[in-house]
């Protein structure tokens, strides 16, 4: 008997939902991407200053092709979306971070409109509160600064596990510091609970052979979890040092490309996945990674270092997956108010409850998001060419 894919998205029973508007909205310095229908029903992506580059993407040549259509076709049209105007000539990391956003806003919306939270469109909720690491995301603080901040975090939500940063970032076997990697590791062992898992993260900082020796030393310090040995598209590095290591290697947060995952699955580049569902198009295609990591045999732990409501989208696939690491990623600074829409994921006992309501729970500011910019609209008009579509930047 073939056991049926755990991720098939399931449209709420619900009405044609047409999407009759994408808008690009900036407020306080924050970008926020509105989805509404023909019905006059709204539903928000918080998104990233990454927009602040990637923009046109978003509104030339992802948004415009979701105007006028049924969004509880979402599947479909991110498939579609891939191939209409040439897109796939764009995929990449900045492609697919713009499909995300607006795949975002319009589950949101679809929540809304069936007053249902998003997990729910990917199945039954097995989790109703995730176990997470707190990630701290810098090189520059010093291993003392970096051991007070996270013994904090640690006493207040009562999180037992944590990941930090060693090595350069891509720094071809650098430091960020001379020795900063060793004695940062030290002093989190002498500092914190004996009981806290602790991961690292590299960033693609070392070669092989490098990779290797740093490994060992993870190893003879009890880190579960090593993060990017080697330059994240390089898998053939990868590969190698997991072979050679008992320490798991985890990765994929850069791939957004279905034949590259395919790849990692295939020839055991990880040993734990980690996709990131705002690089790699939204909850949908996370979804499919997701399927084709437990077909493969591997664990997920999403990959998430963003604060405010970003923070809350990958949990409702955490939330429902049957394939999880024991730890999803949340950045250390996650309880931060938006100025448009706020979500507080309140740690306890390290787990994360997912807010409760409508879509992705998140509590939108309506005044704030009335007096918006909107740097873009793109809604239905007549079709005659693009630029008839998009009003100037």
């Amino acid at each position: 008997m073939v056991e049926r894919a755990l991720f098939t998205f399931r449209p709420p029973a619900i009405a044609a939902c047409e999407i009759d508007a994408i808008d690009l909205l900036r407020y306080k310095g924050e970008w926020v991407v509105r989805a509404r229908s023909r019905d006059g029903a709204v539903g928000i992506a918080a998104t990233t200053s990454r927009l602040e580059y990637i923009h046109p993407l978003l509104t030339q040549r992802v948004a415009p092709f979701f105007i006028g259509k049924d969004a509880r076709d979402l599947p479909q049209l991110i498939d579609d979306v891939y191939r209409n105007w040439s897109n796939y000539k764009l995929a990449g990391l900045p492609f697919w971070s713009a499909v995300a956003w607006v795949e975002v806003a319009v589950l949101d919306l679809l929540g809304r409109v069936a007053n249902q939270p998003v997990h729910a469109f990917f199945g039954e909720q097995r989790h109703p509160r995730i176990p997470v690491y707190l990630s701290v995301l810098d090189r520059e603080s010093s291993p003392e600064q970096i051991a007070d901040r996270l013994s904090q975090a640690l006493d207040e939500s009562g999180a037992r596990a944590v990941k930090v940063k060693i090595g350069g970032r891509m720094s071809r076997n650098a430091d960020a510091s001379p020795g900063r990697s060793e004695r940062l590791l030290t002093v989190l062992k002498e500092r914190l609970p004996a009981d806290v898992a602790l991961c690292v993260d590299a960033n693609g900082s070392y070669d092989v052979p490098m990779a290797i020796e740093v490994g060992h030393m993870l190893e003879s310090l009890g880190v579960v979890l090593f993060e990017e040995p080697c330059p994240f598209d390089r898998y053939d590095d990868t590969r190698q040092v997991a072979d050679r290591l008992t320490i798991p290697i985890a990765g994929g947060e850069q791939d957004s490309s279905v034949a590259r995952w395919e790849q990692i699955f295939r020839d055991h580049v990880v040993d734990v996945a980690q996709p990131d569902v705002l690089y790699n198009g939204g909850l949908i295609r996370t979804a499919h990674v997701v399927e084709m990591a437990r077909a493969a045999g591997r664990e997920i732990a999403l990959h998430n270092p963003h604060v405010g409501p970003s923070a809350v989208y990958g949990m409702h696939l955490a939330a429902v997956m049957n394939n999880p690491w024991q730890f999803h990623e949340l950045n250390v600074k996650h309880i931060t108010e938006s100025a448009i829409a706020t979500l507080v994921l309140p740690v306890h006992q390290g787990m994360v409850t997912l807010p409760s309501g409508a879509g992705f729970g998140l509590d939108i500011d309506e005044r704030a998001l009335a007096r918006a910019e909107v740097k873009e609209r793109i809604r239905r008009r007549a079709r005659r060419t693009l630029g008839r579509w998009l009003a100037p930047w």
